[in-house]
């Protein structure tokens, strides 16, 4: 088992200073005219915006284009991660993740090896801030991790950073990302080539969800009409983004895994499709904690509890993206004991037939990985929280 996680040779870093080739299919050539050399650069950039966004928008759910990669920046300071790993890839193609003590302030993130469990590093947080959650692109070595001001000056602002890894894992610096500092933007998500981060923002009951292109800088902002608020945020791709929406108006018709067209007209939350209800069920077990959806868009991997709030169990659910029915468990029902036990998807591959997952820390349940629905019992040295703890303030993978 050790020999199936271990990383291949030719590991799919890209050295930081040698950026792709930028995608051609959204630039079109134009007819020249002449203009001040200030305009032709403001229109360069410009153009390269719009080509990433049509790189980005070309992969719905299905259509195996999860690994498209949006084109590098102008400047040159930011430039995308690898593609997801090929269809079917087992864990071997995620063979690290970062995690971190989220309930202790101002502790470092660290970069683990998820075979051997050894600490590869650790990334201290900006002076003066304390990390609060943490998000992965899809080639397992571009993350994001959201920084709040850290006590006693505590803070609400939320910046994010940028951590790449070297080839054997090892930690480089961080990078203060180009996206403007939001408020209690802890919920977010990376798209699979890196270049899109997806933030749920908004007050209490006003959700609203703000996706940032990194290269071009540009925000765009989705609203709903209605009272609720978005988390468990996940992308299909690069385009179509997966969120869990709790809505206080209509929970029984709007509540849910819903997915969003990222590149449809538009700026209402609503538009996008509900595609699992949050009153699903799978037997006697109910509720969806922590959802995520697979890269190709075709699966989603939730917890549900059963027994009610006097003796908790929990499993995770495979459910079809398409159909929205409960299709099979995937880890052995696991009980919540003293303070309790995190449960949820951890990561996937493309087509959801290869899983890592974690629910509770003994037997029956445990971390391990799923495949094609068998559960087979081993460390992955994450550390386990309580069923509410939501996946992205503790581990990226």
């Amino acid at each position: 088992m050790r020999g199936e996680l271990r990383e291949q040779p030719g590991a799919r870093q890209r050295p930081r200073g040698s950026p792709p080739v930028p995608c051609r299919d959204g630039i079109r050539r134009r007819g020249r005219r002449r203009m001040p050399r200030r305009a032709v650069t403001a229109v360069a950039a410009a153009a390269l915006g719009v080509a990433v966004t049509a790189c980005a928008s070309a992969d719905p759910p299905g259509s195996g284009g999860a690994g498209v990669t949006p084109a590098s920046s102008p400047s040159a300071t930011w430039y995308p991660a690898q593609g997801v790993p090929a269809a079917g890839a087992g864990p071997a193609a995620a063979p690290y993740f970062v995690a971190l003590a989220f309930q202790k302030p101002d502790v470092p993130a660290t970069v683990t090896d998820a075979v051997t469990g050894k600490a590869l590093g650790t990334v201290r947080p900006p002076a003066g801030m304390s990390f609060a959650s943490a998000a992965a692109a899809g080639d397992d070595r571009t993350f994001v991790l959201a920084a709040e001001g850290a006590y006693p000056a505590q803070s609400s602002l939320t910046r994010f950073y940028e951590l790449r890894l070297g080839p054997g894992g090892q930690p480089g610096p961080l990078s203060l990302l180009p996206v403007p500092a939001v408020a209690y933007g802890d919920k977010f998500a990376v798209s699979a080539g890196g270049g899109r981060l997806a933030i749920a923002t908004g007050g209490a009951g006003n959700g609203r969800i703000e996706v940032v292109s990194l290269p071009a800088g540009a925000v765009r902002v989705w609203g709903a009409p209605d009272h609720g608020s978005a988390t468990s945020l996940s992308w299909a791709g690069n385009r179509w983004l997966a969120f869990d929406w709790s809505d206080v108006s209509h929970p029984a018709q709007q509540s849910g895994l819903r997915l969003l067209d990222t590149a449809a007209p538009g700026t209402d939350l609503m538009s996008s499709r509900l595609i699992v209800s949050q009153g699903a069920r799978f037997g006697s077990f109910g509720g969806l904690i922590g959802p995520l959806i697979t890269p190709d868009g075709s699966t989603v991997f939730t917890a549900m509890v059963s027994g009610g709030s006097v003796n908790p169990v929990a499993e995770v659910v495979e459910f079809s993206a398409r159909t929205g029915q409960a299709l099979r468990a995937v880890t052995p029902p696991a009980g919540e004991s003293g303070t309790g036990q995190w449960c949820g998807a951890l990561w996937t591959d493309p087509s959801g037939q290869h899983l890592l997952a974690a629910c509770g820390d003994v037997p029956p349940g445990g971390q391990g990985r799923i495949d094609d629905g068998h559960f087979t019992r081993m460390n992955l040295h994450v550390p386990t929280y309580n069923f509410s703890a939501p996946r992205e303030s503790f581990v990226a993978w």
